[in-house]
Order: C-alpha cells, then structure tokens, then sequence
C-alpha cells in the first residue's frame, strides 16, 4: 500500500515539474527575444537595486561597470536572461532525473548450505564375494584292530588327499541394507545392518588309496555360503556430499558342507558313505568405503568387507567288509571367512 502511494506521489511530482519546464522554456525565449528589450530592463533595475543597497563607493563601481554592459545591447543582456532560464531549467531537470527508481543488479545467490548425513536411510547392494581357499588337511581314523591286533590308527591325509589346494567358493551377493547416521561437523556416526543372500558355491573330488586292505577312495566335497547378515558401526569424515568411512561389527553366515567318499577292498567290495551340515554360524567383520550424494536424498557406495565365521566340519564313516570288523570314519573341516566388494544405492529420509 506504501509503495502505491509513494508511485503516484512522484507521478503527480513529476507531472508538475514538467509543467514548469514548459513555463521556464516560454520565458526564456519571451526575454531573448522580445522587441520591448525586457531583459534589459531586469538586468538594468537589478543593478540599480544592487547599487542602491551599497556604499557611495561601491555605487559608482557599479556605475561605471553597468555602463559598457548597457553598451553591449540589448542582446547581450537578453543572452543573459535566457542562461539563467536554461539553467533553472537543467537543475529542474537533475532534480527531476533523481526521482527515478534505480535500477539494481540482483543480489548474488547465497551460497547452498552443506549437506547433511543425519537421519534414517535405506537401500539395496550387490557386489561380488569370494572364501579363503585354505581348508585344514582331512583327517580319516580306520580301525584295523581285525587284522592287525592294534587299536585304531588315525592318520592325516593331508598330502595324500590333495584338499588344501583350490577350495576358494566364489559368487555374486546381494541384499538390502537400513541405517541410520549422525552428523557432528564434519565427523558421521552411525549404524546399519544389512542381509544378502550369496551363490557361492564350489564342489571338488579327490581320490587316494590310503586305507589297509582298500585298493582306492574317492571323495567329494561340497560347499556353500547361502547368506551374509552383518550388523555394524559406522564412522567417517564427511567432505560436504562425500563421506569417507570405516565400518565393522557382528557378521552371520549360513554355510553347507558336504562330504562323499567311496573304497573298494581287495575283494572289490565297496563301502561308502555321505554326510552334509547346514549351520548358521556368528563371527565378526571389518571393512570401509565411500558413499556420495548427488541429490538430497539419494546417495551411492562402493564398500569392502573381511568378514570370518569361524570353521566347519563334517564327519563320515564307512564299513569294509573284506575284513571282519574293519571301519574307518573321515571329517572334512573349512574355514568360512571371506570378503566381499559390492556397490549399493541409500534413500534418506
């Protein structure tokens, strides 16, 4: 309402002082210009009024230099006049001229505020997991109390069963995650847990002849790694929408493992047996990674993890009939740790 009033205010100003510049115009060309010499007269009885108000002395100065001008004509004195109308005129004009609203650039945008990590998110990963290929050496026990009069005779068959090399499993991973971060300056803390489900698998046989009165055995053994759940901490240093982080906590995992094998004795009998386990087992896991948020509430990561279940066995026993009484039982062992490289996408809330 303030700013109307103040807009036609100035209209109103502006309209008046234009009229007075019209007024200031005719004048002025009136007094250059006109035959009854009026601008002489007003030059003539301002000096007067002037000598008129001074000293005798003073009087006469003016005296004697009102006389040249008188000299000069009419003209000059009509010249006169007209400089002091334009000059009224162009001051009006200046005065007019400040009135006029100033144009401004606009303010220069502020700048954005840092983002900020706090608060709930979820999200989905997918990546890429892979086991330690060592495995402890399969141990076998065989009761040759039969035929040699002795107790059981437990040996390794470590170098003998070639099981310690190449049983890495390996497979893609992938889940959801949940979490939730606080933000302190620059500094982030938080927690989050996530599930996968993994394909990892891997299945190798072997063979050997190691057992008394057995021509050979094969074996077979098979693993799997069917899921991953961690729950861990979170810390990391925050540069504006990149956040750098280290990570680590409680890891399960649940595991299959197999085991097959097959002896032939002299008489060509043959004993087999077969045995599997499926366990859910709890260790621990570490890792780090960098997320980025190129929207306000959608961010990506790239994150590595070690994480280590602990071992796991399964046991077989099998019977040779060649010999009366004879047994023997094996039990494969592995260790279920890995690592895992996956890349995942956050919603913030």
């Amino acid at each position: 309402m303030q700013c109307d009033q103040d807009i036609k205010f100035r209209l109103i100003r502006n309209f008046v002082l234009g009229i007075v510049k019209f007024t200031l115009s005719i004048v002025g060309v009136f007094l250059l210009w006109s035959p009854r010499n009026i601008a002489a007269e007003i030059a003539d009885s301002f000096l007067l009024r002037l000598a008129t108000s001074h000293q005798a002395k003073t009087i006469s100065i003016l005296a004697v230099r009102s006389a040249p001008i008188a000299g000069l004509g009419i003209r000059m004195k009509s010249l006169l006049a007209a400089v002091v109308a334009l000059f009224v005129f162009a001051a009006m004009n200046a005065a007019s001229a400040a009135d006029l609203p100033v144009k401004t650039s606009p303010p220069a945008p502020a700048d954005p505020a840092p983002y900020n990590w706090t608060g709930f998110y979820v999200g989905g990963n997918g990546g890429y997991e892979w086991t330690d290929p060592k495995s402890f050496p399969l141990t076998a026990t065989q009761n040759v109390a039969p035929l040699a009069g002795a107790g059981p005779l437990t040996w390794q068959a470590d170098g003998i069963y070639p099981l310690t090399s190449n049983l890495g499993q390996s497979g893609a991973i992938g889940g959801l995650q949940a979490g939730y971060n606080w933000q302190s300056s620059s500094w982030v803390t938080g927690v989050e847990a996530d599930f996968d489900y993994s394909s990892a698998s891997r299945s190798w046989p072997t063979a050997a002849c190691c057992s008394v009165g057995a021509l050979g055995a094969t074996t077979n053994i098979s693993r799997r790694l069917d899921a991953l759940a961690t729950l861990r901490a979170r810390f990391g240093f925050a540069a504006d929408r990149s956040l750098f982080y280290v990570t680590g906590g409680v890891a399960v995992g649940e595991s299959a493992l197999g085991y097959a094998a097959a002896a032939t004795n002299v008489l060509g009998n043959v004993g087999s047996a077969f045995s599997s386990t499926t366990v859910w087992q709890a260790g621990w896991t570490l890792g780090g990674g960098i997320e980025y948020a190129p929207w306000q509430h959608w961010s990506v990561k790239a994150e590595y993890l070690y994480f280590d279940l602990g071992s796991q066995s399964t046991m077989i026993a099998s019977n040779v009939p060649a010999i009366p009484g004879e047994s023997w039982t094996a039990t494969a062992t592995v260790k279920n740790n890995g690592q895992v490289v996956r890349a995942g996408v956050n919603y913030k809330f």
